[in-house]
């Protein structure tokens, strides 16, 4: 198990910083709290993506994030991923958390979805 949790982590060439709203749950708009002082290595799986052209033209991309077992993150969680392919990106990506993480190949896979700014949905 040591060894393929090993290989599988050597596929981890993104990073994300783990969000939580700061604010109470009956407010209208959320305030996410960046956990800047650790980032997590994650790999971003967006081949299988949607988008979603709404009336406030937002675009939601459908992707798979998987991180290291044992990274603690929820489905009421937020994702920022800050680099891809061990590259600074000039905007960062942010994702909601949709359901509960599966372990897959020793890894954690996230299914999520692509949002704008503090929207809640």
């Amino acid at each position: 198990m040591l060894r393929g949790k090993h290989m599988a982590e050597r596929h981890l060439v993104d990073t994300l910083q783990i969000g939580t709203d700061s604010k109470s749950s009956w407010t209208a708009s959320p305030t996410w709290t960046w956990d800047t002082a650790k980032t997590v290595p994650c790999f971003v799986d967006d081949s299988e993506s949607s988008e979603v052209a709404d009336g406030t033209e937002t675009t939601i991309t459908d992707a798979c994030v998987f991180v290291p077992i044992g990274t603690a993150i929820t489905n009421v969680n937020r994702i920022k991923v800050t680099h891809r392919y061990r590259e600074a990106l000039a905007t960062a990506e942010i994702y909601r958390v949709i359901g509960a993480p599966q372990v897959r190949r020793s890894l954690l896979a996230l299914h999520c979805k692509r949002v704008t700014g503090n929207a809640r949905g």
